[in-house]
């Protein structure tokens, strides 16, 4: 039945199209005679009308509903897209507190760290106070040292400096009980 809608539609539109070419072949006032040499005849300037679509136009007709197969298995599919998506869904949440919970202990354990590095840099500035400050008396004790030791040196030759002057006065002591020993 569709077919044969066609077919009168093309036929109808042929028939005008003769009718084009033979009214503007009349207002031209010359009579083509056909021979056999002849080329054919180009393609109609006017376009092929659009090829029916599978649907019938808005307001031809009543619409077609589709069957309740096919609504049940469109239902079915759309259920489980939904559940797919709904497990998706919660394997996401599930990651998302995974990875919260692991950035939460990261987050304690770089303040840990950090307080333990604070810890540990006031400690390293204490001992280093502590090694400039027994640097500092090593030296003293050094100059102290040094000191006393030029000190000692010092009381051996004025021991020895007394020693060689008791020496002299003695020899002078003798040498002057001698000369006044005339009587």
């Amino acid at each position: 039945m569709r077919l044969s809608e066609i077919e009168l539609e093309l036929q109808s539109m042929g028939s005008r199209a003769q009718r084009s070419n033979s009214t503007s072949s009349n207002n031209n006032g010359s009579i083509r005679k056909s021979t056999s040499s002849a080329l054919p005849s180009p393609p109609p300037a006017i376009p092929l009308p659009p090829l029916p679509s599978t649907s019938p136009p808005p307001g031809a007709g009543p619409v077609r509903r589709p069957s309740k197969d096919y609504v049940s298995t469109h239902f079915e599919d759309h259920e489980a897209r939904i559940k797919t998506l709904e497990k998706q869904l919660q394997a996401e949440k599930a990651l998302t507190a995974t990875l919260e919970e692991a950035l939460t202990d990261c987050e304690t354990t770089m303040k840990r760290l950090t307080s333990d590095r604070d810890s540990f840099q006031l400690k390293a500035s204490q001992v280093q106070q502590e090694l400039e400050k027994t640097k500092n008396e090593s030296a003293s004790s050094r100059y102290s040292m040094q000191a006393v030791e030029e000190e000692r040196m010092a009381r051996q030759k004025a021991e020895q400096a007394r020693a060689a002057l008791e020496e002299r006065m003695q020899a002078l002591n003798k040498k002057k009980t001698r000369s006044f020993a005339c009587f």
